[in-house]
């Protein structure tokens, strides 16, 4: 049974002026692309992301975020930084699609993975914050599924394979898997290189984090005003 924590964001719909998420493209031959996962997958790493969330999930990272310090896993969505995981070439034509497709978008391919959602799972509602999320766009590409709902309050949105989708994850969404079978989904953010871009992601899409009652909640993850301030003293010191 899905459960949702009910939050209201229609004014934040009205306020964005977009829909929460777009259908991109259709891939041709996803088939491909899904049996070369499904050829590798027992030699591939697993990640374990936010379990309490993603307790019916399995994550194979691509690329993710570094974090070479105590400091940032406590900031981990302020870590700008990703590199790429062991998995990344294990899947050759996974990764030359993604690199294709970034180029198209004039984009920097950041924090990939492969996610499987077992059949009749579910995402608990969360939403992507911090200063990571804040200038990049959020992509699946469907390799295998029936159909699977992502849910913005108010928006439903059904993803089918073969498609690529943008969404906004920067505000509260969930997702169920209605199929008896497993759904694998890849996702992907992208930095698009023009600043332009960038500074309208910030400014249109983290509308959530930006109104003043979630602004400290949204930067930091709940975490304590002291290490917000050590975070901020440490980004001086740099300077």
């Amino acid at each position: 049974m899905l459960v949702k924590n009910k939050i209201n964001v229609t004014f934040d719909s009205f306020f964005g002026l977009f829909n929460h998420s777009q259908l991109v493209v259709a891939v041709k031959e996803p088939g491909e692309l899904k049996r070369e996962f499904r050829e590798n997958k027992p030699a591939l790493i697993i990640e374990v992301i936010k379990p309490k969330l993603h307790s019916d999930s399995i994550f194979y990272p691509l690329r993710k975020l570094k974090r070479k310090e105590f400091f940032n896993d406590m900031f981990y969505a302020n870590v700008l930084e990703n590199e790429e995981t062991e998995n990344y070439s294990k899947l050759p034509k996974i990764t030359q699609w993604l690199e294709n497709f970034a180029r198209s978008k004039e984009s920097i391919v950041g924090w990939v993975f492969i996610a499987e959602l077992k059949g009749e799972g579910e995402v608990k509602e969360h939403y992507d914050g911090g200063l990571y999320f804040s200038v990049k766009d959020r992509y699946h590409l469907v390799l295998q599924g029936g159909g699977s709902d992502m849910i913005f309050n108010e928006q439903t949105y059904v993803y089918k394979e073969g498609e690529v989708w943008w969404f906004n994850n920067k505000i509260p969404h969930c997702t169920r898997n209605w199929s008896k079978n497993t759904r694998v989904h890849l996702i992907f953010d992208l930095l698009p290189k023009s600043k332009i871009m960038q500074l309208k992601n910030f400014l249109l899409r983290v509308y959530w984090g930006l109104r003043p009652g979630r602004m400290f909640k949204y930067y930091t993850h709940n975490e304590t005003g002291k290490l917000l301030l050590l975070f901020f003293t440490k980004l001086i010191l740099k300077k």
